[in-house]
């Protein structure tokens, strides 16, 4: 007897014996609440889910109906209380319960033997759905170039049950099945599985469960969908059993196939997408989700796969191994950047912007004359990430908006700069905040691996013709034609290229750099060439001079504010303040942090820079300035806590970004700066000098330094000079220490100043170069502003001054308010410098 007649004979008996007792237990179960309660259930079940496509539910609903009535009956007869079943005498509403009874079991009969052969459906019944229809229109945006990939999709879903879409990341996989589920939404329900955020152990369940939804929303009893993911699960009971039987394999491949008879009741084809299947870094777990939806596929469900096939090759999973699985795939066609931006931009005038960042750009008449030639060139973008394209134009167009780009250069260098961070990201990680773009971007000689700016191409030139062409000196015109028509120089062509879509102009850097020269190199005295740059140059030359000076500012704008959105960016330091700095358990707060949308940040970069950034740029507003410095205290703290202790660029760029101009906070930082290991020179002299200037002038600020001399620092990369400037500042320090010499405090913060400027000498010694892991500098202008920290204490000091008390006492006075934070390092030794004013002349008198 097989498994179905004996599951037929068990089902009656095991609801007539568990209903005697339930009924033996409770023996008080008037009838009308009897049929009241079958009525609610039957009328429920009947609401829920259809009769006609839950043959087998109501097959055993019926079955288990009569079977509780005869129990019921029973029960009560054996108890001899008749009268509870008994129909005689009872009111009008007991009748009208049992009629319903009566009416619900008709019904659901009338419906099984009526629609008998309707409901017996085969699972491959189903297979004959087609998604081919030319009436069916495309979305105006879509691409025109993928339009065929599409149809070619359509028609392969048609007659097979699994199909592969093959394209790289970012290539527009999801945006053609998001077409394909806008034209077919009558047709389809569309289930995706993205491999990044699932829990791969579960896909299965988890497309099960998704199924489960779909079932309930056409009325449909998930009855093998609950078996099947019963038997999938790690801990169930009943795999357990199946697997001690030598069972499990059989038993779930027969509740698939049943399973595959639910599905091929509902009205729609299940569309399931596995998106990213490549990006499964255990090669196990992708041929497990391949096995599994091979099973499941069939009927009404179809598999798509979205993936690239060479990162699935470099995991050892080639054609040959795929074609079981996969037998039909849709090989993306290559689209270009127009393309991608009218995609998401389907108005004319508003992507009509974008058409000269790939139109062709010349070198222009002034380059030809120093390069000997002219050359026609364009960035061609081969099927670009539609990711990236988005991204690019959500952020440019968000600055667009703001007032300050109103005019046409202005929008162009903005969009110019977003093209160049989006697309060439090893050209806009090379820039600075403190420097020009224009020389920024380097163009390498094949032969030699040497790097000029176009500035000192221009030089290598000029030297070469001065020296009638020899080869050994400067470039020649032929080598510099190379470099950008050679055919390994793309990356040359695309830097000259960028330069020239931000605005720059060629012949204006050369003038301007011309006239630099004259005045550091040229002939008589130095102070006539300076009188000459800065008093006689043209209106014209002052004018080409200004044009990229506009450009390089506002690229440095950008610069500053564009690795993220200012919002976006203000947003990410409050969450930082309140999450992080101001909880009692900072490290849980950062895990927290760090699984924020706030919290992630852009794959390369720093979050330590970016997070100073982002304060910088909160604090610098004027709600927040009264808690600044604390607020920055708080980060040089917790930074401190957690970082290796090395010197690196990303730190000084890191620190280029705090604003130190309180004494606490610029203690902190010299503080643990001098704890650290030195691991070479910084790479960028000008961020080093500019770290240095700030931190010169921040000593100067709260009192360590009398006066400081910036000046000092344009060494033109002289070490020596260098060198001096610091030693200068180291004497300076040293006498300034005897000047304090009861106030222990006092003279150790200037003991930590001291040790700072010398750590400093030992970085400028060295001879290893730091190298760098991202590229994220910022100059930051401060003004410092005279104020007292407590008047009114320094007042009280002041009196104390000048009063007959001795140096010790009042030594003890000055350092317990510096302690205490009410008179700060400067106030300090003002008043110690007040006292000994009062005490000299009384010292000369005697």
């Amino acid at each position: 007897m097989n498994n179905n007649k004996i599951e037929k004979i068990l089902w009656p008996i095991g609801v007539l014996f568990f209903s005697s007792i339930f009924f033996f237990t409770i023996k008080t179960v008037p009838l009308s609440v009897y049929f009241m309660i079958i009525d609610l259930l039957l009328l429920g079940l009947i609401l829920k889910y259809s009769v006609r496509k839950n043959r087998y539910l109501f097959c055993n609903i019926l079955v288990a109906a009569w079977a509780n009535m005869v129990s019921y009956i029973g029960i009560r007869t054996v108890q001899k209380n008749i009268i509870s079943w008994h129909f005689y005498g009872r009111n009008w509403y007991v009748y009208l319960l049992f009629c319903g009874y009566i009416g619900e079991i008709l019904w659901i009969s009338s419906v099984l033997i009526l629609k008998k052969k309707c409901v017996n459906i085969q699972v491959e019944s189903g297979n004959d759905q087609g998604f081919v229809n030319d009436n069916l229109k495309f979305s105006p945006w879509f691409i025109e170039s993928r339009k065929r990939d599409l149809l070619r999709l359509e028609e392969y879903l048609t007659f097979s049950n699994v199909v592969g879409v093959n394209g790289a990341w970012g290539t527009g996989k999801t945006c053609l099945l998001e077409e394909f589920e806008r034209r077919h939404e009558k047709e389809i329900y569309l289930l995706r599985v993205d491999v990044l955020t699932c829990n791969l152990d579960e896909v299965d369940l988890f497309l099960l469960q998704e199924m489960e939804r779909i079932f309930r929303k056409e009325r449909i009893y998930p009855h093998y969908s609950k078996e099947l993911r019963s038997i999938m699960t790690a801990n169930s009971v009943l795999k357990e059993f199946l697997q001690f039987l030598g069972e499990s394999g059989d038993i779930k491949a027969k509740v698939l196939d049943s399973y595959r008879e639910d599905v091929a009741k509902l009205k729609k084809i299940i569309l399931i997408v596995i998106e990213d299947l490549d990006r499964i870094q255990n090669v196990e777990q992708i041929k497990k989700l391949l096995d599994f939806t091979e099973r499941l596929s069939g009927g009404q469900i179809r598999i798509v796969y979205e993936y690239d096939s060479e990162n699935l090759a470099e995991c050892g999973l080639r054609r040959s191994y795929l074609e079981k699985y996969i037998p039909y795939v849709v090989n993306l066609t290559n689209i270009s950047f127009q393309d991608a931006v009218r995609y998401y931009m389907p108005d004319k005038k508003a992507y009509s912007k974008y058409y000269f960042l790939t139109a062709s750009v010349f070198l222009g008449a002034y380059a030809e004359e120093v390069f000997g030639f002219n050359m026609e060139m364009s960035i061609r973008l081969d099927n670009p990430s539609l990711r990236k394209v988005k991204h690019f134009l959500q952020e440019s167009e968000e600055q667009l908006q703001k007032p300050e780009f109103g005019t046409e250069k202005k929008q162009n260098t903005v969009l110019a700069f977003y093209f160049m961070k989006h697309f060439f990201p090893d050209f806009y990680e090379g820039l600075t905040l403190f420097g020009n773009c224009i020389d920024e971007i380097k163009f390498e000689v094949p032969q030699t691996k040497e790097r000029y700016s176009l500035q000192e191409l221009m030089n290598q030139v000029r030297k070469n013709q001065e020296a009638d062409g020899k080869s050994e000196s400067g470039l020649s015109e032929d080598k510099v034609r190379e470099l950008f028509s050679a055919p390994n120089t793309q990356e040359n062509q695309c830097g000259l290229i960028l330069l020239k879509l931000l605005g720059y102009n060629i012949q204006s850097m050369d003038e301007a750099y011309r006239d630099r020269t004259k005045m550091d190199e040229g002939e008589g005295k130095r102070v006539n060439r300076v009188y000459e740059y800065h008093y006689m140059r043209s209106v014209e030359a002052l004018k080409h001079a200004e044009k990229n000076d506009k450009v390089s500012a506002l690229i440095r704008n950008l610069h500053a504010n564009g690795n993220q959105k200012d919002t976006q960016a203000e947003q990410r330091a409050k969450v930082f303040v309140s999450e992080v700095l101001e909880q009692e358990d900072q490290v849980a707060g950062w895990k927290r942090f760090k699984q924020s949308e706030e919290g992630v940040f852009l794959m390369g970069i720093d979050g330590y820079v970016e997070l100073a950034k982002s304060l910088r740029l909160l604090l610098e507003a004027e709600e927040w300035k009264s808690r600044a410095q604390d607020i920055w205290y708080r980060f040089v703290v917790f930074y401190n806590k957690g970082q290796t202790h090395q010197i690196t660029p990303e730190y000084i760029a890191m620190c280029n970004y705090i604003d130190a101009r309180s004494c606490k906070v610029f203690l902190e930082i010299i503080k643990n700066f001098n704890e650290m290991k030195i691991i070479g020179r910084m790479p960028e002299e000008k961020m080093y000098l500019n770290f240095l200037k700030k931190y010169s002038q921040y000593a100067w600020y709260v009192g360590f330094l009398d006066y400081y001399q910036e000046w000092k620092l344009d060494t033109n990369g002289e070490k020596d000079l260098l060198l001096d400037y610091l030693k200068d500042i180291d004497q300076r320090l040293q006498l300034s220490m005897t000047l304090v010499p009861e106030c222990d405090h006092i003279r150790a913060d200037m003991e930590v100043v001291l040790r700072f400027f010398r750590k400093n000498q030992e970085l400028v010694k060295t001879e290893k170069i730091a190298e760098w892991k991202d590229w994220l500098q910022i100059k930051i202008n401060t003004h410092s502003q005279e104020e007292y920290v407590d008047e009114e204490m320094y007042k009280k000091l002041e009196k104390l001054a000048e009063s007959d008390i001795n140096q010790e006492e009042f030594g003890r006075y000055l350092d317990q308010a510096y302690v205490e934070e009410k008179v700060s390092l400067r106030e300090a030794k003002m008043l110690n410098k007040q006292f000994f004013s009062r005490c000299i002349p009384r010292n000369t008198g005697n």
